[in-house]
C-alpha cells in the first residue's frame, strides 16, 4: 500500500471543503462554443481573458465538467458541482465590465458583487426567483463601483435564466 503525503495546506483546503461550513452548489452553463467555417470560438473564454470556466472553478471545484443535454430544450450544458468554504469564493473576470465575485460568507450565506451596470439584471434576477436578500450595497473595487448582494441559500433553492438558443445559466443549492 502506497501513502501520499501532501502539504499541510492541501490538506487544509481539503478539510475545509469537505466540512459542514462549506456549500455545495450545482453550476448549470450553456456551452458557449461556437463553430464558425471550420473555427472553433468559446465566447466565455473571449470575456475571460483566454481563461475557461473550468480553471477559474478550480479551487472550489467538488466535480465535473460534467457535459449534459437541456431536457427541455436540447441544448448543450455544462454542469459544475462546486463546494465552497466558508470565507472563500470566486472572481469570474468579463471584459470589459469589470468581474462578477461570488463568496460563501457563512451558514449558506452568498455575496454576490457585480459591476453597477449590471445591478438592474442581477436584482431582477434574484427578485424573479423570490429569493431573499439585503438591499444592494454600493462598494468600490479597482475595476470601479461594485454593487453586493447578500443571499440567504437554502436547500433545494435555484435560480437563473434562459438565454434563447443556447441554454440555461443556472444556480442549484440540493
Amino acid at each position: 500500500m502506497t501513502v501520499e503525503t501532501f502539504p499541510s495546506w492541501t490538506m487544509s483546503m481539503l478539510e475545509a471543503a469537505m466540512s459542514s461550513d462549506a456549500l455545495t452548489l450545482i453550476l448549470v452553463t450553456p456551452n458557449t462554443s461556437r463553430s464558425f467555417a471550420g473555427i472553433t470560438v468559446d465566447g466565455f473564454k473571449v470575456l475571460t481573458g483566454g481563461r475557461s470556466l473550468a480553471s477559474l472553478l478550480e479551487h472550489v471545484l467538488q466535480d465535473g465538467p460534467e457535459n449534459i443535454v437541456n431536457d427541455d430544450t436540447g441544448a448543450q450544458e455544462t454542469m459544475y458541482t462546486l463546494s465552497i468554504p466558508a470565507g472563500s469564493g470566486i472572481a469570474l473576470p468579463l471584459r470589459p465590465v469589470g468581474e462578477i465575485g461570488v463568496a460563501h460568507k457563512s451558514n449558506g450565506i452568498l455575496s454576490i458583487t457585480c459591476p453597477a451596470a449590471l445591478e438592474h439584471i442581477f436584482a431582477q434576477l434574484l427578485a424573479s426567483a423570490d429569493i431573499r436578500t439585503s438591499e444592494p450595497q454600493s462598494v468600490q473595487h479597482r475595476d470601479g463601483t461594485m454593487t453586493q448582494f447578500f443571499v440567504k441559500t437554502t436547500p433545494g433553492m435555484s435560480f437563473g435564466l434562459t438565454l434563447p438558443k443556447m441554454g440555461a445559466l443556472q444556480v442549484i443549492r440540493p
